[in-house]
């Protein structure tokens, strides 16, 4: 295979991301907006979780949320408890947002029996993926969500992605799924393509090339304020994976003086609108 140049500087492009990330957290009221925060937090969470301080201080502030009254109240509290519970694995209050998740879940299947499914938080595929991440193989309901799952797998990409996504953590065979991940023109699909094809780079075999070409030809007409905190993370992950790991037939010409070096940047004032 012939090697891909890339014309992005993925190293420019990941403190770029981190700054936007990091700006966003700290003008977000995470009472107000839990997902959004919960997103950013999971794009800090993959890279230096145990030696980032700004992690460690928000998640203690997403962690009051998830151990509040409000949270559970609503059904689309779902995925930022979910997403928290994640975050927070291996801690003292894990079992005590598993609870709410699990509440809330219950509740959900129970209402699929009396309502549309359109109008159930389980069709929601950034409902179910942020499920899946933390309960896994854990959930008693596996096989009802998994049937859910695979019902509604329809729609565009970034939703049949997210979908994908979830099947793969609750650890069950996607292959029969995989030839529907096509390269599109929506940014939205792009990212959300380019980062299940690196987060799952060994399990679906994705087009990784095709990917990254696609996301270099729309990165010129990308505003990064304007993308959403969930495909941020997502675009952060999928950065963050290449650097690690790059693939051997993606060349990107701009290597870092020091490429050992992915520590988060200081907390000046220059991260603040």
């Amino acid at each position: 295979m012939v090697p891909v140049n890339l014309n992005i500087n993925l190293y420019e492009l990941k403190e770029k991301v981190k700054k936007e990330v990091i700006n966003r957290i700290l003008n977000i009221d995470i009472f107000d907006h839990p997902l959004d925060s919960a997103w950013l937090l999971y794009a800090l969470f993959i890279e230096e979780k145990h030696n980032n301080p700004f992690f460690k201080e928000y998640i203690l502030k997403l962690k009051e949320w998830g151990l509040s009254e409000e949270a559970g109240k609503k059904n689309r509290d779902l995925a930022p408890l979910s997403l928290c519970g994640f975050l927070l694995s291996g801690t003292e209050v894990e079992a005590e947002i598993i609870g709410k998740v699990k509440e809330l879940l219950s509740k959900a299947i129970e209402a699929l029996s009396k309502s549309d499914v359109r109008f159930n938080v389980l069709n929601d595929p950034e409902q179910v993926f942020c499920v899946s991440l933390l309960l896994g193989n854990k959930e008693d309901a596996r096989n009802q969500i998994i049937n859910i799952i695979k019902r509604n797998i329809n729609g565009r990409i970034s939703r049949k992605v997210l979908f994908i996504a979830s099947l793969i953590e609750f650890g069950e065979n996607t292959q029969n799924y995989l030839e529907i991940l096509s390269s599109k023109e929506d940014p939205e699909d792009i990212i959300s393509l380019l980062w299940s094809s690196e987060r799952y780079r060994d399990i679906i075999n994705a087009n990784l090339i095709g990917f990254w070409k696609s996301f270099d030809t729309i990165y010129p007409s990308i505003e990064i304020e304007e993308i959403s905190s969930r495909n941020l993370a997502m675009l952060y992950e999928a950065i963050v994976k290449e650097i690690t790991e790059p693939d051997p037939n993606i060349i990107n010409c701009f290597n870092p003086k020091n490429p050992g070096q992915n520590s988060f940047p200081v907390l000046t004032q220059e991260f603040k609108r």
